[in-house]
């Protein structure tokens, strides 16, 4: 009789290098599964949602912002014109200014803005006084022609009784009008355009070229002799060059003569940057205001920020229009580096300006891995990224990760907030969007049947996946 005994021996222990070269074989495959995989290295992809963001980070709007009048900038005309000190008249006083039973002389303008004259040239004194022989300096500051001829026949037969009342014979013209002198700087970037360098070739611009856009100065500078009742902002505008286009800030900035003692030239722009619109930067005790900014754009049904005696030039006053700064976005990731500009008077928010920088967005566009111009793929294709982060700065030299979700974007207008100055656009595909593009790209069946065949004719289909 055989006895069968149960075999107790345990298996000899599997080795420890044996072991190691398993792990190190998975880490191998997985290392080779994820290689150039910017999902799972991405160092901004935890960013804010929008939806969590504070109101103060999403940024002011541009749009709904209203032109300033055009009639604010300029001067309301008296129904009679008032002298003042530069004002040049025609007087004719017979048997004083002019020889009895002469004519008087007849002045015509040369430039035709002004009626024929008649009589001889009397300048107004700085100090709006008439100076006429035989009698006392007569004051004409305000006064109008009509008024000035009563003062005049007045002195003339009341005061020194130089003339019979009832038969003199006394006329008042306005030879020339009083001038005002100003300078004009207008510091657009008119013909000084450039290219950005960005990926795509800066498409979108605020310049006039689709594809350019203005950072230079061009430093234009003109000196006005403007006629009293038209020494205003806008008859300097209108003989310049017209109002300030695209190229140039929505701002006018008037530095008044004579009023900026105990002021810092160097100082001064840097005290303008903080001036609120329509304000004025105090100069030296006593001395005024020197400095007055005039902002182009306000929000609907806001009252003028300015007064209507602020826009009225004196002489040796300069009007500047300073030159718009370039507001630039930048982009990285998928949608490649580059830098691109934002409008200056409407908003772009960041699905617009993914279109804008011609980025993938539901399977279109072109992207860094896309540089054939093949704008949809073959079968199901591939998810398209959706996981966008804004690094936009904030006060105090920080920084800022915003994290958008734009298929979320997509659906909810809320999520589309508005691209600041500054901000970097960083767009890179969700781990799940990667991993399914890769698996996309590396599993593929395809499959051919017979459908019908006979004699003379032969039908086959075909079924890709995925």
């Amino acid at each position: 009789m055989r006895i069968l005994r149960e075999n107790t021996s345990k298996p000899p222990p599997s080795s420890p290098r044996a072991g190691r070269v398993g792990w190190a074989g998975l880490a191998l495959a997985a290392s080779a599964f994820f290689s150039g995989c910017a999902a799972l290295t991405n160092p901004v992809a935890d960013g804010v949602p929008v939806r969590e963001l504070p109101p103060e980070l999403l940024g002011p709007s541009k749009e709904g912002m209203v032109p300033l009048p055009l009639n604010a900038l300029g001067q309301r005309r008296p129904d009679l014109y008032r002298l003042g000190p530069g004002d040049v008249l025609g007087v004719w006083i017979e048997g004083v200014l002019g020889e009895k039973g002469q004519p008087p002389p007849v002045n015509i303008s040369a430039t035709g803005t002004l009626a024929p004259s008649m009589g001889y040239p009397v300048p107004v004194r700085d100090d709006g006084t008439l100076p006429l022989p035989l009698v006392p300096l007569i004051n004409v500051q305000g006064l109008s022609l009509k008024e000035v001829e009563t003062a005049i026949r007045t002195a003339y037969t009341v005061t020194r009784r130089i003339l019979l009342p009832g038969e003199d014979r006394i006329y008042v013209t306005l030879l020339r009008r009083r001038e005002y002198h100003v300078l004009v700087i207008r510091e657009e970037s008119q013909g000084n355009l450039v290219t950005p360098q960005g990926l795509y070739g800066g498409v979108g611009t605020f310049a006039t070229s689709p594809t350019t856009v203005s950072l230079g100065k061009l430093g234009m500078g003109y000196r006005l002799d403007l006629p009293a009742y038209e020494n205003d902002v806008l008859n300097a505008l209108t003989q310049t060059g017209g109002f300030p286009g695209l190229d140039a800030a929505n701002e006018i900035v008037i530095f008044r003569e004579g009023q900026g003692q105990g002021i810092d030239p160097s100082r001064a722009a840097a005290m303008c940057q903080g001036l609120a619109a329509g304000n004025q930067l105090p100069g030296a005790p006593g001395a005024g205001a020197p400095i007055i900014r005039i902002p182009l754009r306000l929000p609907p049904g806001a009252p003028l920020p300015i007064r209507p005696e602020d826009v009225i030039l004196q002489s040796g006053d300069i009007v500047v229009i300073p030159a718009r700064q370039g507001e630039f976005y930048y982009t990285a990731g998928i949608l490649g580096t580059g830098i691109f500009p934002l409008p200056r008077d409407r908003d772009l928010n960041v699905l617009q300006a993914i279109i804008q920088v011609r980025g993938p967005l539901l399977s279109g566009g072109i992207g860094l891995n896309n540089l054939t111009g093949t704008l949809s793929s073959s079968g199901l294709g591939m998810a398209s990224p959706s996981l966008l982060t804004v690094l936009r700065n904030t006060r105090g030299g920080r920084q800022v990760a915003i994290r958008v979700d734009l298929n979320r974007a997509l659906r909810d207008r809320r999520e589309r907030i508005l691209v600041q100055p500054g901000d970097t656009l960083v767009l890179e595909s969700t781990l799940g969007e990667a991993v399914g593009s890769y698996l996309s790209g590396i599993f593929h069946f395809s499959e051919v049947y017979t459908i019908e065949r006979d004699d003379r004719s032969n039908a086959t289909g075909s079924l890709s996946l995925p």
